[in-house]
């Protein structure tokens, strides 16, 4: 065991509520543990969370670099707020280069693991190099140790999480892999607590080093700057977290199938299709009470919002899976699945083999298209019969897919990489952007969300791009048909979400904290960390996203990687009673792209401009 002492030169944060000001670097090739402080510059400028991560990639990640390379690190930073006792803090980051997209990753993660890091004397931890054989790291306060991990390999993630508990501490917080991620697959999760780093394949890497896991044990608290200060706000502000908490925890993010359902926005069949008045009988919130068996809540979160549910029916009976939306959505409608029980042990399997649930569910409804117009013939499926809404076939693919046997080894690239490998055009099929697929939300319904796509960091995403259904589905401040203001709209939700993820904030929390708004409340963050960080939380998200975009731009990405999938701009849906067709013309879409790019100060080959880096301080 190691003990990692404070920096000699000592910690740069100190003066800085809400950080420990401390960095744990753990080299796997050289068996290394290093220490040293977090740049107080940095702070100031990303705040934490994402946008340190972000930074720390910028620095010492090379362009082009393979996802599978010993160069390639995982980078974890939790945020100022991380730990405190402001509620829904729960969250922490994780950057690396993606295994599924070969680019920047960024993804966030809420449970317990990020409190207890920090708890243990460190605000992020650096993990590079390679093991020579499967390994954890055991960290408790200051000392850190690198321990055999041979028998736990394919081990569920339940099962590592419950034997490494026993080996360490019974109350110590493990994040690891499953069997899907020691056999690299290209979307392999790592499971933190109960929630996970889920899109774009961070387990992968973490199999590719041979680390199975991480667990920490801390015995410290997280100073903040003026403690009864803000016990007296959050005793102002209980009123409304309270209301926030309620409004969640009946429900979580399901009551999102009721809502999509009747907007016309839930796609099926691989987008070839929209659900409408259809999925909310079957799985909408009253459906889900049938199943329902208790609400789970990550560290002091007073909302609960996910959902744990227990299939009732034969064959799957008795198991039990914590849901949201996008996975009812992706395992389910996506698949023609509509029936809670397949779903409830379909969400559980994939948790076990430690596999992002949305990219599972989304390339096994590609490859059911596929099966339909014949490209993929049973005899390739190794007899699986992989038509739409066969729930016995998704769980045999899930199984193929996470032991990488049969066909499931092809899927097991991923969806862009497997068209390529089956060729015959077939990857005019796969709905992506930049690599990730589309998530629970069609662009031809909220085209606002297709923008959100095509520019979002980290590839297709509802959190990073920006979740246009507030403005656009619920308080109708914009017309989801149109696509003018929609620039302004996303690059706001954009630079919103980036400072959120570097607070280390649930997003349901943040309205009632004050994170909202074109100039957000900054007193709950100033009492913590004792800071008025300059130009506000707005611009901290701003150059956020441009330190981003640079890193994408260095890695190739360019205004062509902008883009929405054909299916999207050319073949219509029908998303009410009149049968009407709607979809997002590419003129209409390349207006809408141009209008953000000025929005943002970026050129129309969607690079920032020198002017705009200068007078954010990027990097």
């Amino acid at each position: 065991m190691i003990e990692c002492k404070r920096p000699e030169e000592g910690n740069a944060t100190d003066s800085i509520g809400g950080y420990v000001g401390k960095l744990l670097r753990v080299n796997l090739t050289e068996r290394e543990v290093k220490t040293h402080p977090v740049s107080k510059e940095w702070i100031r400028k990303y705040m934490g969370g994402r946008g340190v991560a972000a930074r720390i990639y910028f620095e010492e990640i090379s362009p082009h670099l393979e996802p599978f390379q010993q160069d390639n690190k995982l980078i974890f930073f939790t945020g100022p707020l991380t730990g405190t006792i402001v509620p829904c803090c729960g969250k922490f980051e994780c950057v690396t280069t993606s295994p599924l997209t070969n680019r920047y990753l960024c993804s966030n993660a809420s449970g317990f693991f990020g409190p207890e890091l920090k708890k243990a004397g460190y605000d992020g931890l650096i993990v590079e190099g390679k093991a020579k054989e499967p390994t954890y790291i055991w960290i408790k306060d200051e000392f850190v140790e690198l321990k055999p991990a041979a028998h736990l390999s394919y081990k569920t993630t339940t099962e590592t999480q419950s034997m490494i508990k026993k080996e360490t501490d019974p109350t110590s917080k493990v994040m690891c892999i499953g069997p899907a991620g020691e056999r690299l697959v290209r979307f392999a999760c790592i499971q933190s607590d109960h929630r996970t780093f889920g899109r774009g394949g961070a387990g992968a890497v973490m199999g590719f080093k041979q680390l199975k896991a991480v667990a920490v044990k801390g015995n410290s608290s997280v100073k903040v700057s003026e403690p009864e200060k803000l016990k007296d706000k959050l005793r102002i502000l209980l009123s409304d977290i309270t209301a926030a908490a309620r409004d969640y925890r009946k429900h979580g993010t399901l009551y999102i199938v009721d809502l999509a359902d009747e907007k016309g926005t839930l796609p099926s069949r691989n987008f070839q299709a929209v659900t409408y008045n259809f999925a909310a009988e079957r799985l909408g919130v009253k459906a889900m009470e049938k199943y329902f068996v208790s609400h789970t809540a990550c560290y002091n979160c007073p909302t609960a919002c996910g959902k744990l549910l227990e299939a009732r029916d034969p064959p799957y009976k008795g198991i039990r899976a914590d849901l949201d939306y996008e996975l009812v959505w992706a395992l389910g409608i996506l698949c023609g699945v509509f029936d809670y029980s397949p779903i409830i042990a379909a969400v559980n399997l994939v948790d076990q083999y430690g596999m992002d649930g949305i990219e599972t569910g989304y390339v096994i409804s590609f490859a059911m298209e596929l099966h339909e117009k014949g490209f993929i013939k049973e005899a390739d499926l190794d007899g699986v019969d992989l038509r739409y809404g066969n729930h016995e076939s998704m769980m045999k693919l899930i199984k193929m897919i996470a032991e990488r046997k049969a066909f499931g080894d092809v899927l097991a690239e991923g969806a862009l990489r497997a068209s390529n490998r089956l060729g015959k055009g077939v990857s005019k099929y796969v709905m992506h952007a930049k690599g990730l697929p589309l998530t629970g939300w069609d662009p031809r319904a909220m085209i606002g969300m297709g923008l959100a796509f095509a520019t979002s960091s980290r590839g297709a995403c509802h959190n990073v791009g920006g979740w246009t259904g507030r403005d656009e589905l619920m308080i109708n401040e914009a017309d989801r048909f149109a696509s003018k203001g929609k620039g302004r709209l996303v690059k706001t939700l954009q630079d919103t979400r980036a400072y959120v993820d570097s607070l280390g904030l649930c997003t349901y929390m943040r309205s009632p904290l004050g994170f909202k708004g074109a100039k957000p409340n900054m007193e709950v963050l100033q009492l913590v960390t004792g800071v008025d960080f300059e130009g506000g939380l707005m611009e901290i998200g701003e150059r956020i996203y441009n330190l981003e975009r640079i890193i994408l731009n260095r890695e190739g990405v360019t205004r062509a990687d902008d883009d929405l999938p054909q299916r999207i701009k050319s073949e219509g849906i029908a998303v009410d009673d009149t049968g009407a067709q709607h979809f997002l013309e590419d003129k209409e879409f390349q207006s809408m792209l141009e209008e953000y790019y000025r929005e943002r100060g970026w050129s129309l080959d969607g690079v920032p401009t020198q002017n705009k880096l200068k007078s954010l301080g990027v990097p």
